[in-house]
């Protein structure tokens, strides 16, 4: 029998959103046509766009919507996160 191959999960994000993820500043993202599959309880690795992770998180909240149907709340990020076992 063949060991089962887990595909690691990552998140790629733009340069200057690394330091706003780690100060706490930025917590929640959106992506368009993402085929990861991302449930809560996935462990992220979250690294920048050269591919070099910055830190690990875990997926506490998923939310699937349209651009045309977010809300103020999904807009201004306001639902708190854990990244790298801290909540921001």
């Amino acid at each position: 029998m063949k060991p089962k191959i887990i595909k690691a999960k990552y998140l790629k994000f733009s340069d200057t959103l690394p330091e706003l993820i780690l100060e706490g500043r930025k917590y929640t993202t959106w992506r368009i046509n993402d085929e990861k599959n991302i449930s809560i309880g996935d462990k992220l690795s979250l690294c920048r766009q050269n591919g070099k992770k910055f830190v690990e998180a875990e997926v506490i909240f998923v939310k699937e919507t349209t651009f045309g149907s977010l809300t103020k709340e999904d807009r201004g990020g306001s639902r708190k996160t854990c990244f790298g076992g801290r909540y921001l």
